[in-house]
Parts: structure tokens; sequence; C-alpha cells
């Protein structure tokens, strides 16, 4: 059963969540997470306007960063895939830390099924980062040029402690690319070798699951659903 201490524990970790995404997350009730809201040294703030009421979003005091939406967004993600494990009871997740020089992805996390794992790295666009970019500086299709090398180098596995868990290769997975965007990145996506880059297609209009067929592997084909 989660205790208040998980309750920062998991804050601290996605360090932007609604009240829903919390419930999900430590698989408690919405109740429970108002009530360690409420004794808790948290900031409670306005969420996305839209239609209804907005949920609000909680943090912690110390967080500082001007990536509110950014981070929610990505917080979304996390329950999506807590959620895909509770539809599926046979799949199972853990949430991993990992940075690499020059590359630090906006979530990662192994999804496993028997002795069968896969690691993947999350990318959350917002529509704020240039795709490409001469010189220094963060571009979408850099990030996914030193995914690659890391790729070839098999630096990732040091993400895994558990020398029991065998992986073979990761995945990529871009979230949130809509209309011409979404077209100019599957072309780029298609250049990388190794298919490994899996785009998220949908429009602002549908409502789905992470698990449905919402991903072109490679950037290409038809919509596949998402399995280790």
């Amino acid at each position: 059963m989660a205790t208040q201490a998980d309750f920062l524990t998991v804050l601290e970790r996605h360090r932007v969540a609604s009240v829903s995404q919390l419930s999900v997350l430590l698989s408690t009730s919405p109740q429970m997470i108002r009530r360690w809201v409420r004794a808790s040294d948290v900031r409670v703030l306005a969420g996305l306007a839209g239609r209804g009421r907005p949920e609000q979003w909680i943090t912690l005091r110390s967080y500082k960063a001007d990536t509110l939406a950014h981070d929610w967004h990505v917080t979304a993600v996390a329950v999506q895939v807590v959620e895909l494990t509770k539809t599926y009871p046979e799949y199972s997740y853990s949430f991993l830390p990992a940075a690499f020089p020059g590359l630090v992805p906006d979530l990662a996390f192994v999804l496993s099924r028997g002795s069968r794992s896969c690691l993947f790295f999350v990318e959350v666009d917002m529509g704020t980062e240039p795709l490409t970019r001469r010189g220094a500086g963060s571009d979408l299709l850099g990030k996914l040029w030193r995914y690659l090398e890391l790729r070839a180098t098999n630096r990732y596995h040091h993400c895994i402690l558990s020398s029991t868990t065998r992986l073979h290769g990761f995945r990529v997975l871009l979230v949130g690319l809509f209309g011409g965007r979404l077209t100019e990145v599957c072309r780029s996506v298609q250049k990388l070798p190794g298919n490994f880059v899996w785009v998220e297609t949908r429009n602002n209009s549908e409502s789905h699951h992470f698990h449905d067929r919402v991903w072109l592997k490679g950037g290409v084909g038809a919509p596949q659903a998402l399995r280790p």
C-alpha cells in the first residue's frame, strides 16, 4: 500500500502530475492523493486550459523549471505505461534513471513479458524544439542521431542493473507530433537504420491508449501496437 513518502518520491521522479495521474502511478484513490497534497509541502498549480474544469498540477516546492506542460505530458506517458500493464497483466514495467553524455531521455522504462524485455526511451515533442540546427544546440533530429550512436556502442546497457535481464537494443518513442511536423519527422526517421524509432501518429481529436495501434515503426507503414 502506498504511503505519503511514496507520494513524495513519485512526485520527485515525475516532477509534475495531476491528482488522477498520481492515483494511477501509486495505485490508490484520488481522495488519498488529495489528503497527501494537503499534508505535504507541495505546490498546486492551474493545469492546461481546455474543455471543462482543468485538473490542477502538483509539484514539489523545489521544482523551478519552466517546462511545466512538457513535464506533465511526460507524466502522462508514464501513466499510459502503467495502464498498459493493468490492461495486460502478463506485462510488467520498470521506470529507470537514464542519462548519457549529451543525451537525457524524457522518460526511460523497461517493458517485460516473461523472459522477454525491451528498453524504451521517450521523447515528448511540444513543437518548440527545432527539428534541425547547425552547430551547438538542441534539436530533435540531432537527438535521434545521438540515440543511433548510443545503440551502436551499446552504452545503454548500464541502465539495467539486473544481470538476469537481457536486452536486444532499444526503441525510441516520439510522442506528440502533429501535422506537417509529423510528416517531416517521419521522413527523417525513415533514413535511420534499424527501425528503432517509433513515431506516435494521431490528431488532436483522437483519444487512444498507449497500447493501441498508433505507432509507426521506423516512421513508415501501418500503425502498430506497442509490445516488447
